[in-house]
């Protein structure tokens, strides 16, 4: 009882953080950019346990910085003690290297910690996360690795551990980078142009050239609507942004008078460098003259056990756009039921199951569209059931077995009087 006790607690404490597998470089276990390489660091100020001293992460701007999200419970985490060492030894002389451990449970007291540390030779840094940085990065599993560059932004991070030389390699591409020159773009391009209400998908791409991309934000503004995507550490050379426009969007501003889309681009490097560059589309005017025309292509009706399926099938075109079409069937005057309609490039379906009606009944089908400007079209059939609802055998056998258990008790007592 005493050890489920403390398990809970642990449990609640540490919230899904779970320890990965012991081995080294397993694919299963690795997952790189857990949270946004290129995003900005969190700073904080917290005790650092072997120096009963108080440190501030701000204060190691200008260093690499490798942090371990670890837990002593965790047996990864202690596998991945000693690589760890030979990474701090490795780069002992480097005096813009800065390695140091968080622990991520709590719980865990700082004694019991100072002999975990001696017990492995954690000759680094070393805190208990009081102040949640492992919430901030996203970490979920242990141990996590992540290394910040000298501006302070997230550069590489991983679920796992992957790897002593592929840390050592990482390390020392960001003690060796030397970029004086700021990124460049070439050739900033749409696949559409123009774009319309018909064609309201397209695909921005440009030439980046940047040895150490930090990230891309393209940036869409049609009038007053804007969007923007971020791409964190694209790969240099060509970068593709697919945008989505809301037909209705481009509708609006096109009324509005607006005959272009503008999209700009921001390019940062890791050194803080930025470039930019400005893309223009044209937009087609399209006019709109008439709502949506619909022509009913079939109504099939199935007779089944329990009520009639109708399946509907319609074409329905328009000048500009249909935006949806809903079905509704009416029965003695009175709205019945409903159903938004499957579309197909300009067919329309819709399928009901189990609707009670009788052979002979007179039905009203209405199919409700609408277009990108907003005319509505209502599109009335009038229909006369011809299979009607049927009862099955099975049906009919229930009701006789039944009507029998009824019909027996009150046969006894007619005996009986």
């Amino acid at each position: 009882m005493l050890t489920l006790v403390m398990l809970s607690s642990m449990l609640f404490d540490i919230g899904n953080i779970y320890g990965v597998s012991d081995e080294q470089d397993t694919e299963d276990d690795l997952t790189i950019d857990l949270a946004n390489a290129g995003g900005d660091t969190i700073d904080w100020t917290m005790e650092e346990i072997m120096s009963d001293t108080m440190k501030t992460f701000s204060d190691f701007a200008g260093k690499v910085v490798l942090i371990d999200f670890f837990a002593m419970w965790c047996g990864p985490c202690k596998t991945a003690m000693p690589y760890l060492r030979n990474i701090n030894d490795h780069f002992s002389s480097e005096s813009d290297f800065v390695m140091m451990s968080m622990d991520v449970d709590t719980t865990e007291q700082e004694s019991a910690i100072e002999t975990f540390a001696g017990t492995y030779d954690m000759n680094w840094f070393i805190f208990r996360d009081t102040l949640g940085v492992n919430d901030y990065y996203g970490v979920s599993a242990i141990p996590t690795l992540m290394i910040i560059n000298q501006y302070q932004y997230v550069y590489y991070i991983e679920e796992g551990f992957g790897g002593e030389e592929l840390l050592k390699g990482i390390i020392q591409e960001l003690l060796d980078m030397n970029d004086q020159v700021a990124p460049s773009t070439n050739n900033f391009e749409s696949n559409v142009d123009p774009i319309s209400i018909l064609d309201n998908t397209f695909t921005a791409t440009v030439d980046v050239i940047e040895d150490a991309i930090r990230y891309a934000n393209f940036s869409l503004t049609i009038g007053d609507f804007t969007e923007s995507q971020v791409f964190w550490v694209p790969d240099s050379g060509e970068l593709p942004c697919t945008f989505v426009l809301d037909p209705i969007v481009i509708w609006d501003e096109t009324q509005e008078g607006t005959t272009t889309i503008t999209v700009d681009l921001l390019v940062t490097d890791f050194t803080g460098k930025q470039t930019t560059d400005t893309l223009s589309i044209a937009i087609s005017n399209i006019a709109d003259t008439s709502a949506p025309v619909v022509i009913v292509d079939s109504i099939e009706e199935t007779d089944g056990t329990y009520g009639q399926t109708f399946e509907i099938t319609a074409t329905i075109t328009d000048d500009t756009m249909v935006l949806g079409a809903t079905l509704e069937i009416w029965t003695h005057g009175k709205f019945n039921t409903s159903q938004e309609m499957i579309r197909d490039g300009d067919v329309f379906s819709a399928k009901f199951y189990s609707f009670k009606v009788a052979t002979g009944e007179e039905i009203v089908f209405k199919i409700i569209t609408n277009d990108v400007s907003g005319k509505n079209t209502t599109h009335i059939v009038d229909y006369t059931v011809s299979l009607g609802a049927s009862i099955s055998l099975p049906v009919i056998i229930t009701m006789f077995v039944l009507g029998g258990l009824i019909l027996l008790p009150l046969q006894r007592i007619a005996k009986k009087k």
